[in-house]
């Protein structure tokens, strides 16, 4: 999930990437802890939409119907990684392990990524709801399989950065929780007294402010973030920050 936030990151910048965030955050009911749960919370209609890994909101359309629920990517960016499969190096059934992936790409193989459980040639115990990555399966199965896009036809420029998203993981994940998750409630309130204010620039700007430059995370990444008792100090600071951030947002006089 973190590569969803990662992409908006990359995608927009870091002032304006954690602009967006923030209202983002300001607008959802509540950020779940297993990533699994928020597509299903569409289905059961307790949310409009939400982020999700792809094949969670493919094994939701298996379960709603391709009529009442979709998942989308992004139309100008949009952040696609491959499941990786390998073999060790040193494998005492080197032969075997070869069939298995030559298995798992073919054809055969992949349907049983692709397809719905019982259709012919697919899963008949559990769907996979995966994509495939034989692009002529797009076109082949396109109103068989819940999977009603291709990414081969992506029309985008976006190119997301592994190297960097890696360099700052951790440090970002800490900033996201202690800036959007912890103290949701008063962003939540910020964010409705700046709409009320009539959503003024400044606002905005102050609502995605964040502690740290992206230069200053990358440096606190590289070395300090190692040390636990600074992992603590640095968490508890930017909550305390954020809340009175917010705070503040709140109590602003109104727009005349």
């Amino acid at each position: 999930m973190l590569v969803m936030y990662e992409s908006v990151l990359q995608a927009y910048g870091w002032e304006k990437g954690w602009q967006t965030l923030a209202q983002i955050g300001g607008n959802v009911r509540k950020f779940d802890r297993v990533s699994s749960s928020t597509a299903k919370d569409v289905t059961l209609g307790e949310t409009a939409y939400a982020f999700a890994i792809d094949f969670y909101g493919f094994s939701q359309i298996a379960i709603a119907g391709r009529s009442n629920l979709t998942f989308v990517l992004p139309a100008d960016f949009a952040a696609l990684n491959t499941d990786g499969i390998s073999i060790l190096r040193g494998a005492p059934n080197l032969r075997t392990a070869q069939r298995f992936i030559d298995y798992v790409l073919s054809e055969d193989g992949q349907r049983l990524w692709f397809l719905k459980r019982g259709d012919p040639g697919g899963p008949q115990r559990f769907s996979i709801e995966r994509m495939s990555i034989r692009p002529d399966f797009y076109s082949r199965y396109r109103g068989v399989s819940n999977i009603e896009f291709s990414p081969y036809e992506l029309k985008q420029t976006f190119t997301y950065n592994s190297k960097l998203s890696g360099a700052r993981r951790e440090v970002l994940a800490a900033m996201l929780g202690a800036l959007l998750v912890d103290p949701h409630e008063e962003l939540r309130e910020a964010w409705r007294a700046i709409i009320r204010r009539g959503s003024l620039p400044q606002d905005l700007t102050e609502l995605g402010r964040t502690p740290l430059t992206e230069t200053e995370v990358l440096a606190l990444a590289a070395r300090p973030w190692s040390d636990p008792a600074v992992r603590t100090a640095r968490k508890i600071e930017w909550q305390i920050w954020a809340r009175d951030k917010y705070r503040k947002l709140c109590a602003s006089p109104s727009k005349t």
